[in-house]
């Protein structure tokens, strides 16, 4: 599939939107099968390609996916790029600290084949906004590994090309939120069925010029 390896060279690249969207309309005929999953921050996750350690992933917002919002603020164990294909969103970036009397709860990232759990730490955390920043399509984003943020969606649907890039800081994947009773939360990652993952890239095909395409003519 050598139009979803290209599409994949974008998310590192600094090619300009209208050559990025070119290249989603060739690869999207040859993604309909590709496997998909919903994921807890409210978006549908399906991965491209993955080479020389470097993961590429289609993040979708379509309403599908339900987001934890209360535990929406979180690092990773890898630095990441991402480009904002259609809609909109803010990325905010938190400085988070431990504090006896903070609101917030700290809570440790597992994962299992068919989802995640968080698991409290222990600790109580405050965190506090360094900045907001509002991106549309066409803008780039990175964060690096261990460093905080949340994503919040400004319109549906949203997508991005997402690169996973593996890094030398040593990090954990944490989770900072509201504490919870039960002191953790568990998260199914359930494949979507292929009847989803056609009805997700139609919405992105309209939104990059193929309206009225139906799903026969999106497969191969």
């Amino acid at each position: 599939m050598d139009e979803v390896r290209a599409l994949s060279d974008a998310a590192t690249s600094d090619l300009a939107l209208p050559a990025v969207t070119d290249r989603l309309r060739a690869a999207l005929p040859f993604m309909v099968d590709l496997p998909a999953v919903g994921h807890p921050n409210g978006f549908v996750a399906m991965t491209l390609t993955i080479h020389e350690g470097v993961e590429v992933r289609l993040h979708m917002w379509t309403g599908v996916e339900k987001a934890q919002e209360e535990h929406s603020i979180h690092d990773h164990i890898y630095d990441l790029r991402s480009l904002v294909l259609i809609g909109g969103l803010h990325q905010t970036r938190w400085n988070v600290e431990p504090d006896a009397q903070g609101p917030l709860e700290e809570f440790a990232v597992s994962y299992a084949e068919a989802g995640s759990s968080l698991t409290a730490t222990g600790k109580k955390m405050r965190a506090d906004i360094i900045e907001t920043r509002s991106l549309a399509a066409g803008e780039r984003y990175g964060v690096r590994a261990g460093e905080f943020h949340s994503i919040k969606t400004t319109v549906l649907p949203t997508a991005t090309l997402f690169a996973k890039i593996p890094s030398a800081r040593a990090t954990s994947g944490l989770v900072i939120g509201k504490r919870l009773p039960s002191g953790g939360l568990r998260s199914e990652r359930a494949q979507l069925s292929p009847e989803q993952v056609e009805t997700c890239l139609r919405k992105l095909a309209r939104c990059i010029g193929l309206e009225g395409r139906n799903a026969k003519e999106l497969t191969r």
